[in-house]
C-alpha cells in the first residue's frame, strides 16, 4: 500500500490560506452580526436623542471674544446665567420654547417642536428633527454656519443668529418675510450649495422657516443681552439673579429688560412684510410684439451705458465685461466683523477661537446666466434697488424721473434698463462659453 506523501510547500501554503480565509470569514460573521444587532439599537438611541446627554445651544463664543476685545468681558458666572436666561426665554435644541409675548404669537410652537429635536416620525407619517435632518448638516445645530460640512462649502452656509439674510422682498435693513425664507427652502439658492426642499410638503417647508426665524431671534436675543451686562451691568453683576427672590424689584425689573430686547427683535420679524422694496412697473408691459423687443433693446442698450457709468459704480466689482472682475477686493460683513481686511494676519485670535478663515466676497460673474437672489426681473430690481445685506453690493439712491444729470442717484427707469442689461448679458455672442449649461427658461 502506497504511503501518503509529505506535505509539499504548495500544500502548506493552501492549508495556510484555508484556514486564513475561513478566520476572515468567521471575523466578518462576527462583525456583521455585531451590525445587525447593536446598530438599529444605536440608530434607535440617536433618533430619540438618548444616545448622550441632550444637546445645548452652544454660546456665541466669537461674539463674546470680540466684546471682551473691545468692551470687557464676561466672568464664567455671567456667561452660566446668560446661558440659563436664554433656555428659560427659549428652551433647548430637542425642546424649544417661546416667550408669551404677543411679538411671538407669528411662530407656532407645536410647529417649532415639530422642527426641533432628533429625528424620527410618528405612525401617522409625522415628521420630527426636520432641522437636524436638513438643514444642521450645513448650518449647524445652532444655527451657527458651522456644521459638520460647513468648512469645504464655498460661500459659507448663514449664519443665522446675526439675523443678516441676502435675497429678500424688504428693505436692505429689514429681516426678511415668512414667504422670502420659504421660498429659499423651496428653491435652494442657485450657484451655492443651499439645495432645493421643492419635494417636502408645505407644512413642512412652514417649520423649516419658523424654526430658522426661531433661531436668528435666540442669537440676536443672545448678542444683545451680552452687550446690556458689559453696558449696564456691575463688574461680575449677573443678568438674572435668581437668589435675590422671584419677586424681588431686582429681578423683576431684570425680567422686564430682557423681555423687551426678545420683544423688539420678534416685532422685527413679525412687522417685516411692512417694509416691502417698492418694485415699480417695468416699462415693458406697455409693449407688445416687434415694439416691445425694440423697446428691451433700447434699454439694453441704456443699461449697457449706466454699467460703465460712475453713477451705477457696477464695473467697480463685477468689471468692464461683467465677469465678475472687476479691483473691489472687499469681504462681506460677517468677514469684516472679526477680521481688518487691511491686515492679513488681523484676526488670529479669533481663528484660534473657531473662526472659520475669511473668504473675499466674489462679485457675481452675470455673463453665466446664474442670479442667486432669482431669475424673475422683479429680483433683479429689488437686488439693485436695495443690495444685498451683508455684502458689498450697495443699494442705490432712488431720484426722480425728471431730476436733472446734476442730481445723484438712479431713476426707476434706470434701474429697469439694468435689469434688462443684465437679463440680456448670458445671451450675448461674449458670453459663449462662459455660461454654466442652459439658460433657465425664466429668464428666457
Amino acid at each position: 500500500m502506497r504511503k501518503p506523501s509529505s506535505p509539499t510547500l504548495f500544500d502548506s501554503f493552501l492549508e495556510k490560506s484555508a484556514n486564513r480565509l475561513l478566520g476572515r470569514r468567521r471575523e466578518r460573521s462576527l462583525i456583521l452580526l455585531g451590525v445587525f444587532i447593536f446598530f438599529p439599537f444605536l440608530l434607535f438611541l440617536n433618533m430619540t436623542g438618548c444616545s448622550k446627554a441632550d444637546p445645548r445651544f452652544e454660546l456665541d463664543e466669537l461674539y463674546l471674544l470680540k466684546l471682551e476685545k473691545y468692551l470687557a468681558p464676561l466672568s464664567p458666572p455671567q456667561k452660566a446665567n446668560l446661558e440659563a436666561v436664554l433656555i428659560d426665554l427659549y428652551g433647548t435644541p430637542n425642546e424649544p420654547t417661546l416667550p408669551t409675548s404677543p411679538s411671538f404669537d407669528f411662530l407656532s410652537l407645536e410647529d417649532l417642536k415639530m422642527a426641533a429635536g432628533a429625528v424620527s416620525s410618528t405612525e401617522e407619517g409625522h415628521s420630527h428633527g426636520l432641522y437636524r435632518q436638513h438643514c444642521a448638516d450645513c448650518h449647524g445645530l445652532s444655527g451657527d454656519g458651522k456644521g459638520p460640512r460647513a468648512l469645504v462649502i464655498d460661500p459659507y452656509p448663514r449664519d443665522y443668529r446675526q439675523g443678516i439674510f441676502k435675497f429678500k422682498s424688504t428693505l436692505r435693513d429689514q429681516k426678511p418675510t415668512h414667504d422670502d425664507l420659504k421660498r429659499i427652502v423651496e428653491f435652494g439658492i442657485p450657484g451655492t450649495a443651499m439645495p432645493s426642499f421643492r419635494l417636502l410638503p408645505e407644512n413642512e417647508k412652514d417649520r423649516l422657516v419658523d424654526y430658522v426665524i426661531y433661531l436668528s431671534i435666540r442669537g440676536e436675543t443672545e448678542r444683545q443681552l451680552a452687550e446690556y451686562i458689559i453696558d449696564e451691568l456691575e463688574e461680575g453683576e449677573l443678568l438674572l439673579d435668581k437668589a435675590k427672590g422671584k419677586g424681588s424689584p431686582e429681578v423683576l425689573e431684570a425680567k422686564e429688560i430682557i423681555d423687551e430686547i426678545a420683544e423688539e427683535i420678534a416685532l422685527s420679524w413679525k412687522e417685516a412684510a411692512d417694509y416691502p422694496i417698492s418694485v415699480s412697473p417695468s416699462p415693458l408691459k406697455q409693449f407688445t410684439g416687434e415694439e416691445r423687443e425694440a423697446k428691451r433693446l433700447e434699454m439694453v442698450l441704456a443699461g449697457q451705458t449706466l454699467f460703465r457709468t460712475e453713477t451705477a459704480n457696477c464695473t467697480k466689482c463685477h468689471g468692464v465685461m461683467a465677469m465678475g472682475n472687476g479691483e473691489s477686493q472687499d469681504y462681506n460683513d460677517w468677514e469684516k466683523a472679526y477680521f481688518d481686511i487691511l491686515s492679513p494676519d488681523s484676526g488670529k485670535e479669533y481663528l484660534d477661537a473657531g473662526a472659520f478663515p475669511p473668504r473675499k466676497a466674489n462679485p457675481r460673474n452675470l455673463r453665466r446666466g446664474v442670479f442667486r437672489g432669482g431669475y424673475k426681473p422683479e429680483d433683479i430690481y429689488r437686488r439693485i434697488h436695495q443690495g444685498i445685506a451683508g455684502t458689498p453690493m450697495p443699494s442705490v439712491i432712488i431720484k426722480p424721473e425728471n431730476a436733472p444729470d446734476s442730481i445723484q442717484g438712479l431713476t426707476e427707469y434706470d434701474i429697469w434698463c439694468l435689469v434688462e442689461y443684465v437679463r440680456n448679458l448670458p445671451y450675448e455672442e461674449e458670453s459663449q462659453g462662459v455660461r454654466n449649461g442652459p439658460l433657465p427658461p425664466q429668464i428666457k
